[in-house]
């Protein structure tokens, strides 16, 4: 792996460790990170996200000086609220001999959407106040056939809607 300031590998791996390379893997329902090294020897697994040490002092503060690093010892709690806030999977931290990183989705990758639940969803971001009526006349479709694509797409956790018909919104997950 090239050293890129912006991963936080850099900062984090365990160098001691020869052989072992950082690596990024792509599943069709997650995504996991491994980087050489567990947890620093100083942190203890009760104190993990709740403590800071600092594995390699010198590149942090390296980095940190370069702006690079916006505040330490704060990762893994801005990791877990950026996942909660984005609403859609859950992350697993594993630290034995790799420090692991597991980002799942909690929707399937790569749903098929039909033509007419794409030009709905494109519409409903450009205006997410649509009737159906409005969108039967932008799409031409029928009402009725606006109104099965939108529970095809209320099914598959992609659409969902705030408030009531009159006065709602549409909202895409």
């Amino acid at each position: 792996m090239n050293p890129d300031p912006e991963n936080p590998s850099v900062c984090h791996r365990d160098y001691f460790e020869k052989g072992a390379n950082v690596m990024i893997e792509i599943f069709d329902d997650r995504v996991e990170i491994s980087n050489p090294g567990g947890l620093p020897s100083r942190l203890a697994a009760v104190e993990f996200g709740t403590k800071s040490v600092v594995r390699n002092p010198v590149i942090a503060s390296l980095l940190n000086r370069a702006d690079y690093i916006e505040q330490i010892g704060t990762g893994i709690n801005r990791i877990k609220n950026a996942v909660k806030e984005h609403g859609q999977g859950s992350v697993e931290f594993y630290y034995y001999n790799f420090f692991i990183v597991t980002f799942t989705r909690t929707k399937k990758l790569g749903e098929k959407l039909g033509e007419n639940e794409i030009k709905i969803l494109k519409l409903i971001e450009d205006n997410k106040h649509i009737t159906t009526k409005e969108l039967s006349e932008h799409i031409k479709i029928s009402t009725t056939a606006i109104d099965n694509n939108i529970s095809k797409l209320k099914k598959k956790g992609i659409l969902e809607r705030i408030g009531p018909a009159k006065g709602g919104y549409w909202k895409i997950k």
